[in-house]
C-alpha cells in the first residue's frame, strides 16, 4: 500500500491560547483539518486529539477514530441506550439487533471508553455510556454464539469517565450484569453447542468459533482465554460490588476469581512453556493439550491480568514465542498460531482461520497484555525477556499494517485495484487525507499483506488503535478508586527518550477534568521546556526530565 498523504501537520505551531475549543490547552484541532477532514467537527467536540515525531502513529490514530465514527449508530429506541456501536457497517446475518455482534464489543469500549463525556445526553460520551450498558439493558440482549468480557469493560469505561459520571448508570443494572457473567461462567452464555460446563474437567468447555476464532489450530477445550476472561470478569464485579457496597456479591466473585486462576493455571504446558488449550478435541495421540502455541493463549493470561503476582517468573517463557521466528514472531507481526505447526497457513483459503494470518484482534490484545506487565513493576521485574523495545516493536508492526500493508485480492492473488475498491467495492472508501490507509480481518505476516476480503478495510471495526497508543506511547492508566479520588498515572513505555523526540494529547476528559500530556525531548515542539509534563485544566501537575521513570501519578 502507497503512503502519500502530505505531513504539513509537522510544521504547526502550536501553544496555549483563548482561541482554542474548550478542554484545549496545547494543540489547536484546527491544524488538524488535513488529516480529520469532514470529521474534525465531531473529533473537536469528542476525541482527544494525539500527535507525535512518528508520523504513522499520528496518521493510524486519526484514521481509526474516522473509522470508529462510521461505526457509532443511533438506534432511536426511546431509551437511554440510543447508541450502539457496529462491527460490521452493512448488515450481517450472524448479528443481533441493531446488527450488533458481541465478539468485538471489549475492544470497541476499550477504543470508546476515550470519547469525551458532555452534558447532554447526545455527546459521545453518553453514547459509549449507552453501548457499553446497551448488552445488559434487555434491548440488545447477549448473542448465544460469542463472549464477551462485559464487566471489564464497564470498569474500564468507570476508570475514565469516573464514579460520578458512570457508576449511577451501573448501579441500577448491577444484577443484570452478574447474572450475564455467572451466565458465561457456567457455560449457559454462549449457550447451545457453543460451549458448556465440563464437570469432569472441571472447566468451560468452549469452541474457538465463541471467540471469534474459527479454525484455530487448537481445538475445542477448556480454554486459557475464556477462563483468563472470566479471571477478569470476577475481579471487576468484585470491584463494582464493593463500590455499591454489596458484600455478599464481593466474596462470592473474590471465590470465584481465585477458582477461575487455579483452572488457568492447570493450562500450563511445561512442555512447550505456554498456556494451552486442555483436553483439546484436537490434541494428538495420548496427549490432553494442542501442543500447539498461539497467540489468543499468550496473550490472553497477561491481557486479562490472570497471572499471579506473586509467582509470574514461572509463566514469563510464555512470552518467548513473540520472538520466535518459528513461533508467533512473524518478519511483519504476530502470527496466531506458530509457524511449526502442521497446521500453519499464512494465506488459507478459508474465512476466519486462526491458524497463522495476523489478526488486528488478538494483536491489539497482545500490545495491551504487554503494556500491562510493564506498567507493574512486581510483574515486570519477573518478565524480563518483554521488554519496551519489544512492545514497541510490536506496535511500530501493528501500526504499518494502517499505513503500509499491500491489499490482495484472496480469490486470485493478485494487488486489489484501489480505485475499484473506492468506486464499486466499498464506495467512498478512502477518507480524504488520508489516502489508502486500511485495516482489515486477517493478513499475512510474512508477505505484509492483507489477504481477507478487499472491501472489508473501512468496513470492519474489530480490534483496539486508540488505546494502545493512548496506553503505550502517553502511558495513561486512569484508576477510579471508589473512595471519592480518582487518580491517573502517565507511564510511557517507549524504549528511550530519543524513540520519540515529541509527541502529545490534548482534549483528554477523565474524571470530568481535562488532561494535557505532551513529551518534548529538547522543549523546541511546544515551548514549554524539555521533558515530559501533565497539565490538568491548563495547569502544570507534575513534570518529569525523562520518559523512562516508573511514571507520574496526579490526583484529580
Amino acid at each position: 500500500m502507497v503512503f502519500f498523504m502530505g505531513i504539513m501537520f509537522l510544521s504547526f505551531k502550536l501553544g496555549m491560547g483563548s482561541s482554542l475549543p474548550p478542554g484545549f490547552f496545547l494543540l489547536d484541532p484546527s491544524n488538524f483539518q488535513s488529516i480529520y477532514g469532514e470529521d474534525l467537527g465531531w473529533a473537536i467536540d469528542s476525541i482527544p486529539f494525539f500527535e507525535s515525531s512518528d508520523v504513522n502513529v499520528t496518521m493510524s490514530y486519526a484514521f481509526r477514530w474516522r473509522t470508529y465514527r462510521r461505526h457509532i449508530h443511533n438506534v432511536a429506541n426511546g431509551t437511554q441506550f440510543d447508541y450502539v456501536v457496529t462491527e460490521f457497517t452493512p448488515n450481517v446475518p450472524w448479528a443481533g439487533r441493531d446488527n450488533t455482534i458481541p465478539c468485538a464489543a471489549g475492544h470497541h469500549i476499550a477504543d470508546g471508553r476515550w470519547l469525551r463525556d458532555g452534558a447532554n445526553t447526545t455527546s459521545a460520551g453518553a453514547a459509549m455510556d449507552s453501548y457499553s450498558l446497551w448488552w445488559v439493558s434487555g434491548l440488545g440482549g447477549i448473542r448465544l454464539n460469542y463472549y464477551l468480557w462485559l464487566a471489564s469493560s464497564l470498569v474500564s469505561r468507570l476508570n475514565v469517565a469516573g464514579d460520578a459520571f458512570f457508576l449511577h448508570k451501573i448501579t441500577p443494572l448491577l444484577p443484570k450484569i452478574i447474572s450475564v457473567v455467572l451466565g458465561y461462567m457456567d457455560g449457559s452464555i454462549p449457550g447451545g453447542s457453543c460451549s458448556h460446563w465440563d464437570s469432569v474437567n472441571d472447566c468451560i468447555y468452549s469452541w474457538p468459533g465463541c471467540q471469534g476464532q474459527e479454525h484455530n489450530p487448537s481445538g475445542g477445550g477448556c480454554q486459557p482465554l475464556v477462563h483468563s476472561m472470566m479471571v477478569s470478569e470476577a475481579d471487576a464485579l468484585v470491584h463494582l460490588c464493593t463500590l455499591t457496597g454489596n458484600s455478599s456479591c464481593v466474596n462470592q466473585f473474590t471465590g470465584l476469581r481465585q477458582d477461575f486462576q487455579a483452572r488457568l493455571l492447570r493450562y500450563w504446558n511445561a512442555g512447550i512453556t505456554s498456556f494451552d488449550t486442555s483436553n483439546s478435541s484436537l490434541a494428538p495421540k495420548g496427549s490432553s493439550f494442542s501442543e500447539i502455541r498461539s497467540l489468543a493463549s499468550l496473550s490472553s493470561p497477561w491481557y486479562f491480568n490472570a497471572i499471579p503476582l506473586s509467582n509470574a517468573s514461572q509463566y514469563a517463557a510464555s512470552w518467548d514465542t513473540a520472538w520466535d521466528s518459528e513461533g508467533l514472531g512473524g518478519p511483519f507481526g504476530l502470527r496466531t498460531a506458530e509457524k511449526r505447526s502442521s497446521q500453519y497457513s499464512c494465506h488459507p483459503k478459508d474465512c476466519c482461520y486462526w491458524g497463522g494470518p495476523v489478526w488486528p484482534y488478538e494483536t491489539s490484545k497482545a500490545i495491551s497484555g504487554a503494556a500491562n506487565v510493564l506498567h507493574n513493576s512486581g510483574l515486570s521485574v519477573q518478565v524480563p525477556n518483554l521488554t519496551r523495545t519489544r512492545i514497541w516493536e510490536m506496535l511500530r508492526n501493528y501500526t504499518a499494517m494502517h499505513t503500509s500493508w499491500v491489499i490482495t485480492n484472496w480469490t486470485n492473488g493478485e494487488p486489489a485495484n484501489y480505485t475499484l475498491i473506492n468506486s464499486t467495492i466499498a464506495p467512498g472508501s478512502f477518507l480524504s487525507g488520508l489516502g489508502s490507509m486500511w485495516i482489515a480481518e486477517d493478513g499475512c505476516a510474512e508477505t505484509a499483506e492483507w489477504t481477507d476480503n478487499a472491501g472489508g478495510g473501512y468496513w470492519y471495526e474489530h480490534s483496539t488503535y486508540m488505546d494502545n497508543v493512548l496506553s503505550t506511547v502517553v502511558g495513561i492508566i486512569p484508576n477510579a478508586s471508589g473512595n471519592g479520588t480518582h487518580s491517573i498515572t502517565i507511564h510511557p513505555l517507549q524504549p528511550f527518550d530519543e524513540t520519540l523526540t515529541w509527541w502529545a494529547v490534548d482534549g483528554l476528559l477523565v474524571d470530568g477534568r481535562y488532561v494535557t500530556v505532551a513529551w518534548d525531548a529538547t522543549g523546541e515542539r511546544y515551548s514549554k521546556g524539555p521533558g515530559l509534563t501533565v497539565w490538568l485544566d491548563g495547569v502544570v501537575a507534575a513534570h518529569s526530565a525523562t520518559t523512562q521513570g516508573a511514571g507520574l501519578t496526579v490526583t484529580l
